[in-house]
């Protein structure tokens, strides 16, 4: 049973993928229209969702892994990713208040339940980190996954568009403003556009995950319970 739901979770996406290609949108990204697919395969079938999630967990395992490769491409453009570290420290830092900042406003506006409010605050993490803060925080992981992908595709589809029109080009800072606000589909647009800027997208991810690891499990306890 465990080989069914990891071919079908592939198969699934790999069709979505080719929808994408063939009909290039938001609203055929490979994540949303294969996560709607296999949730009406599993609805129809009447397959409960731990039972799914329980015998398709190695593509959960590969997320580690998968994020690590991303050193591949960073290691060609160390030299300058070292020269503007600063820089890009400084964006995540501003980056991990404005998120915080925004999901304590929509707390304050919007009539959300505590188990809501804490599964925003991870949302623009990367989704191997953004589990295991949700994890160790003690707050719905399914709930923070959903955040975390909505976030994603918001920011691969519309953030290099945004970026444009605010007539930002700097790679640094374009590498820096998709990372921090969507995570690993944030930098593989960046990635798209040249090497400097996903390299810079990379790094950042990758501190703004360390930082989350630390501190998001603390916030969300001293502020949302």
């Amino acid at each position: 049973m465990t080989m069914i739901w990891l071919i079908s979770t592939l198969l699934l996406y790999g069709l979505a993928w080719l929808l994408n290609r063939r009909f290039p949108s938001i609203l055929t990204l490979p994540v949303i229209t294969a996560s709607i697919a296999m949730m009406v395969v599993l609805w129809l079938l009447q397959v409960d969702y731990a039972d799914y999630a329980e015998n398709s967990a190695f593509l959960t395992y590969m997320l580690g892994p998968g994020i690590v490769a991303f050193a591949v491409p960073l290691y060609k453009v160390r030299f300058r990713v070292v020269q503007y570290l600063p820089l890009i420290l400084l964006g995540v830092l501003i980056g991990a208040i404005v998120s915080l900042l925004t999901t304590w406003l929509f707390a304050l506006v919007l009539p959300l339940s505590d188990e809501v409010k804490k599964a925003l605050i991870p949302k623009n993490i990367t989704l191997p980190i953004a589990m295991g803060v949700a994890d160790r925080g003690a707050f719905s992981v399914p709930l923070t996954s959903v955040t975390v992908v909505l976030s994603g595709c918001f920011g691969f589809a519309f953030g290099q568009k945004i970026l444009k029109r605010m007539g930002i080009r700097h790679p640094v800072a374009k590498g820096v403003a998709m990372a921090a606000t969507s995570h690993i589909m944030g930098t593989s647009a960046s990635m798209l556009v040249s090497e400097d800027e996903g390299a810079v997208a990379l790094v950042t991810m990758a501190v703004s995950a360390v930082l989350a690891s630390f501190f998001y499990p603390f916030i969300a306890q001293l502020f949302f319970t």
